[in-house]
């Protein structure tokens, strides 16, 4: 009885191989078959990972392709930052660092008010975020297999624009109190 051969490439070793399922399955699980290898049991038409194909631990790409939207083996810092920031930047902070410039330049208030403003402005906007994503930047950093970073960069990004309205209100402040004196 003719058993259907099974083609097996690995990266960077040239073309395919054709093997029985059943020496295929020996020589992965004796190491001498890498994990990161393909395998074809339609003359070549579909690959799927080894392990994959033979019942071992590696993933199908589909469910690596799930970690994009899902967060997998995401650091729980920088999942919480990168959803803080966000908000924080629509509903709280955000509005928070526009009051500040409005209120600096504003002619009206004293420059107490004003510099009170800037400083109101910056605790409860920018600065709260910017020390918790340098603090979900440092975990990352410390443990190389979670992921998160481009929650944290975009946590940096969102308190870089805060900051920038509470740096354009703290001008006004400047401005305005040398126009007093």
């Amino acid at each position: 009885m003719n058993e259907q051969l099974w083609l097996v490439s690995v990266p960077h070793q040239g073309a395919p191989s054709a093997h029985p399922p059943q020496q295929l399955v020996e020589a992965w699980r004796a190491g001498r078959i890498p994990t990161n290898a393909s395998v074809s049991n339609d003359g070549g038409r579909t690959w799927q990972p080894i392990g994959y194909a033979f019942g071992g631990s590696a993933q199908p790409p589909e469910v690596q392709g799930l970690e994009l939207l899902v967060p997998i083996k995401v650091q729980p810092d920088a999942l919480i930052v990168g959803y803080l920031a966000i908000f924080s930047f629509l509903f709280f902070g955000g509005p928070m660092a526009f009051v500040t410039a409005i209120m600096a330049w504003d002619p009206g208030p004293k420059s107490i008010v004003r510099f009170g403003a800037v400083a109101v402005g910056l605790l409860l906007g920018p600065l709260p975020i910017a020390l918790y994503a340098r603090h979900a930047h440092k975990k990352l950093l410390a443990n190389a297999e979670l992921r998160g970073l481009a929650r944290v960069y975009t946590a940096y990004v969102c308190a870089g624009l805060m900051g920038l309205g509470v740096a354009i209100g703290l001008l006004g402040a400047v401005v305005r109190a040398l126009k007093a004196i």
